[in-house]
């Protein structure tokens, strides 16, 4: 699976990414670089050793991309990226002595496919570094271009301490990672008792969730895997908007500023006097829609200031995830197709027609089979792998040097808030650069 070999890896970035955090990396040395001269191993899985060169560059990008700086207001921040850093590392060295002991190897059509993957990569770099040079102030002769490109090439590698080779293996134990996680799991399947207690569990937590807070059903009620639907209606709309300026206005008047208080009466007057200004734009266009026949999508899509809203919205019984005045007109057309009247709110003048409405019910479980079936077995495939994960990494040696690394040992300090935590890269991240790997070289 490849999701969960990318998430131990985390480092599947754009060239443009990994070139940048390094353009910033020297406002974030929180870990003195290794030199050729002085490069320690300060992680050890096993028979795997890590140098602290691997650990510094995977620390440096994550410090840059997310703006985390040296200083000591950043310390908490500095050590939980710290402890990711070292954490992914050693994830991954267990995963390649799991694939040693087990004999999980490349075949000869595998290495050759990683390898045009690590190709591909250099074609990209050499790519980025011509236009770089060609954008340049004093661009190189057509005849010296190549070896130009090379030179930033060089540079840029001895700058992140790899080599061809590691970035080489970068692919193919990416590839043996693969692997392996195919043979961890390869046993894992679902029941039919399993499914019809999965399906039991899923169809109450949804209701009760559903019920407690529709919004929570608008975002899911498209999922395969949504069971309980409450009672909605899906509508489109032409909004004839105010200016951002105004919109901006009235609501400073109606929440406050950090300067004035809140103020509904100027707030309700200033909006009556913007929609004023585009009453007659609106009543032309719902003429346009309602007596002159012209198909409302056509319109919308010519007209409507609001350009995210052309598949519609879906609007569940009780929902507050809109303003009122927009849920309550939808709610009152009686049957599809029907077309509101103007319907005044702070953005300006909606034009509502309701496409269709759906009643509360369950989908069944023969009906939901194949998606609750697939969720299930991915459930059940990440949970068995990381049992196994946990299992070899319990049965192994592993050390680290916290102090080479700048940081205190993670059981002596909490993590900060998750949501101060910079999100891990996933399968859907663009895979044009290497994953620079935290395996040993």
């Amino acid at each position: 699976m490849k999701k969960h070999i990318t998430i131990t890896l985390a480092w599947v970035l754009t060239l443009g990414m990994l070139l940048s955090a390094c353009a910033k990396k020297s406002a974030n040395e929180t870990v003195p670089q290794a030199t050729a001269k002085y490069d320690p191993v300060v992680i050890t899985v096993g028979s795997r050793q890590v140098k602290k060169s691997v650990f510094t560059s995977m620390y440096n990008y994550y410090a840059a991309t997310y703006g985390v700086e040296d200083s000591e207001e950043n310390a908490e921040m500095i050590q939980y990226i710290k402890e990711i850093v070292s954490e992914m590392i050693i994830e991954e060295n267990v995963l390649l002595e799991m694939a040693a002991e087990r004999g999980v190897a490349l075949t000869d059509e595998e290495i050759t496919a990683a390898d045009k993957e690590y190709q591909d990569l250099m074609e990209d770099w050499r790519s980025y570094f011509s236009e770089q040079l060609a954008a340049s102030e004093t661009p190189p002769a057509e005849d010296a271009l190549e070896a130009a490109i090379d030179e930033k090439i060089a540079a840029y590698m001895e700058e992140n301490s790899y080599t061809y080779d590691y970035l080489q293996d970068t692919f193919r134990n990416a590839s043996i990672l693969d692997k392996l996680y195919e043979e961890m799991i390869s046993d894992v399947s679902v029941s039919d008792e399993e499914l019809q207690t999965y399906y039991t569990e899923q169809l109450a937590a949804q209701k009760e969730a559903y019920i407690a807070d529709p919004g929570e059903y608008e975002d899911a009620a498209s999922e395969t895997t949504t069971l309980y639907h409450l009672q909605a209606r899906k509508v489109r709309h032409i909004l004839v908007g105010l200016t951002q300026d105004q919109q901006e206005e009235i609501n400073n008047l109606r929440n406050g500023t950090e300067e004035t208080p809140a103020d509904t009466a100027a707030a309700d007057a200033k909006l009556a006097e913007y929609l004023k200004g585009i009453e007659e734009e609106a009543k032309t266009v719902l003429t346009r829609v309602t007596t002159g026949g012209e198909d409302f999508g056509t319109v919308m899509t010519e007209v409507s200031d609001d350009t995210g809203g052309a598949d519609g919205y879906l609007i569940a019984k009780g929902s507050t995830s809109f303003v009122q005045s927009f849920t309550d007109a939808a709610w009152a057309l009686e049957k599809a197709g029907d077309i509101s009247a103007l319907v005044p709110s702070d953005y300006g003048y909606h034009i509502i027609v309701l496409d269709e409405e759906t009643p509360e019910h369950e989908t069944s479980l023969e009906d939901a089979k194949a998606g609750l079936e697939e969720a299930l077995l991915e459930s059940k495939r990440t949970d068995t792998y990381y049992e196994k994960l946990d299992a070899a990494r319990a049965g192994m040696t592993v050390t680290v040097d916290y102090a080479a690394l700048g940081m205190s040992d993670p059981s002596a300090t909490a993590a900060p808030d998750d949501s101060a935590a910079p999100p891990q890269d996933t399968e859907e991240s663009p895979a044009v650069s290497p994953q620079p790997s935290a395996s040993a070289e």
